[in-house]
């Protein structure tokens, strides 16, 4: 948890960044399979970027969220207030 917490804002960015680079290519790869002839070879090469695209597109998010989570959980304080007091007023009146 110390090993993501240390992360330097400048490391998620690129992460995002890395993200939406991704996640174009796959937009695009994905339209030439609509358009290419299937069963050629490009339809296979462009098949096997488009399927390896996914993959990173997927794997990301939880490199990204591994890296912000913990420093929200850090500075997370939870403040236990009992709701008896609240809720009295309505019972008695």
């Amino acid at each position: 948890m110390k090993l993501a917490a240390s992360r330097s804002p400048a490391t998620q960015s690129s992460m995002i960044a890395f993200h939406t680079f991704i996640g174009s290519i796959s937009l695009v790869t994905g339209l030439l399979m609509i358009a290419l002839k299937k069963g050629t070879l490009l339809h296979r090469r462009v098949g096997w970027i488009l399927a390896v695209t996914l993959i990173l597109l997927l794997d990301v998010p939880f490199l990204i969220g591994s890296l912000l989570i913990p420093r929200q959980v850090k500075r997370f304080k939870p403040r236990f207030e009992p709701l008896a007091p609240t809720a009295t007023h309505l019972i008695e009146g």
